[in-house]
């Protein structure tokens, strides 16, 4: 088999996990129609931990499931991309470069929303109605939004995607890798910032070979966002503002100054890596690969429809 055929197969087997997931979703969502029937028929068991945190836990661990199984089924030694190997210390300088990155997307994506409002296309945001009130409910918050996904999701998107296309060519598993990871998660909001923090995260893993840096990079942008919705739940609204400002300008000075140690060190390069296509015959197999455009066309229609819905739902008064 050819570099650019064997590129083509392992392109349309990561994408056609990627739309396996949905049918992980679709059991995942059993449950939740088992409540609601039950709910209908007068047995009340719906609450925060069976509307939210039992999907949001039962979800990456389906889809890391799946993305091992992937993995054996193409015959990828899963020890080659699920690598986990002691920290060294230039984890330091991409964790910078990281939160410094979430930063600025966190104002882009703020600022594009606001510019749509403007315009008049406004995109309300449903997650938000999930936030904790209790003392367990934040404990279980933090379990599924800042643990299990950094891990199970840089499995399935980095290690299934980035790791299995890495030699054949690296930026082009980057690249992937970070659409993959962007597209699934089908909000508008989410897309744009996903990809760059994805790119991010791609690269890190295929320049160290370590699956253990991009899961901690992943949990520390988590662990901050859970960190500051249990101050908007809790704290004074100075306080959060205060916090979250300076937290802000920390994460931006600190990635300022890891970005020019990292050029200086000449890090942001990948010519080290081994590869056996070239970008335009990479790029050739990535479009030959049906289920690249068969995910994309799923999940663009998918990201449409979910904004319709919550657009339709603010607009007849539905509860989020």
């Amino acid at each position: 088999m050819t570099p650019q055929s064997l590129m083509k197969r392992r392109v349309n087997t990561s994408f056609l996990m990627m739309l396996l997931t949905l049918a992980v979703q679709s059991v995942v969502s059993i449950p939740i129609v088992v409540f609601t029937v039950l709910s209908m028929l007068g047995i009340e068991v719906s609450s925060y931990y069976t509307e939210f945190v039992l999907v949001q836990l039962l979800y990456p661990l389906g889809t890391c499931v799946l993305a091992l199984f992937v993995l054996r089924l193409i015959s990828i030694p899963r020890s080659s991309v699920v690598t986990i190997k002691p920290l060294r210390w230039d984890f330091i300088p991409w964790l910078g470069l990281f939160l410094g990155v979430t930063v600025v997307m966190n104002y882009t994506v703020t600022f594009l929303m606001e510019l749509l409002e403007w315009i008049g296309i406004s995109i309300p945001d449903a997650f938000s109605s999930y936030d904790p009130q209790t003392l367990p409910q934040a404990i279980c918050y933090f379990v599924v939004l800042a643990i299990l996904p950094p891990v199970c999701e840089e499995i399935l998107c980095r290690a299934s995607v980035a790791g299995v296309l890495k030699h054949l060519h690296p930026w082009t598993a980057v690249l992937l890798s970070s659409y993959a990871f962007a597209m699934m998660h089908a909000t508008v909001q989410q897309i744009p910032f996903a990809f760059v923090l994805g790119v991010v995260l791609g690269f890190v893993y295929v320049k160290t070979g370590n699956l253990l840096y991009p899961i901690l990079l992943h949990f520390a942008n988590n662990a901050v966002a859970c960190l500051m919705t249990y101050l908007s739940v809790w704290g004074e609204e100075w306080v959060t503002n205060a916090v979250g400002y300076g937290a802000d300008l920390l994460f931006l000075l600190f990635g300022v100054a890891s970005a020019i140690w990292l050029i200086v060190k000449k890090r942001f390069t990948l010519k080290e890596i081994p590869h056996s296509l070239s970008v335009a015959d990479s790029a050739r197999a990535v479009v030959k690969a049906p289920c690249f455009w068969i995910f994309s066309g799923v999940y663009a229609g998918l990201t449409l429809s979910n904004s319709a819905l919550l657009l339709l739902q603010e607009s007849q008064g539905i509860p989020l």
